[in-house]
């Protein structure tokens, strides 16, 4: 014959899920909803995926958009040398860009970097192995100030 036997154990842990129940509405079809957690916003799975792949696609737009911008703006190509394809010189356009673009700011990070002088990141990285190559480690960091890294790539590359 067993006993039941009652422990503190089984009392409070029996059931660990939530009973909060919440009254919502979904961020993306806009239909009411009841949420077990504080930070649900959507309805169903369907919804919350249709949610991630337009943001996923909004900011591929973006990045984009801001990678051709930045690339007419401040690329052209300069004088033909006399061997070889017309290489490209970096020259400030005088069109205003935000305060918060790469364009205007003085310190830059990789990605930023990689648009304003046009090349990829990945190039970015090769030049990184060159110990004169213009850096800044803050904390751990590692930023570039504009105007070194263009004299470097002017200073390096212009005998090609």
């Amino acid at each position: 014959m067993a006993a039941y036997v009652s422990c503190w154990h089984f009392q409070t842990h029996k059931n660990m899920s939530s009973n909060i129940r919440l009254q919502k509405v979904c961020q993306e079809c806009g239909r009411e909803f009841i949420a077990r957690t504080t930070v649900t916003k959507f309805c169903s799975h369907l919804c919350n995926g249709r949610y991630y792949k337009r943001e996923k696609r909004s900011n591929y737009l973006d990045v984009a958009l801001m990678k051709e911008r930045a690339h007419r703006a401040i690329m052209v190509v300069a004088e033909t040398p006399k061997k070889g394809r017309p290489r490209k010189q970096v020259i400030p356009n005088n069109s205003n860009p935000s305060p918060s673009s790469p364009l205007t700011r003085e310190l830059l990070d990789i990605e930023e970097l990689a648009i304003v002088v046009g090349m990829s990141e990945r190039t970015i990285h090769r030049l990184l192995k060159d110990i004169s190559f213009p850096r800044l480690r803050v904390g751990k960091r590692l930023l570039f100030e504009k105007t070194n890294v263009i004299d470097y790539l002017n200073t390096k590359y212009s005998n090609r």
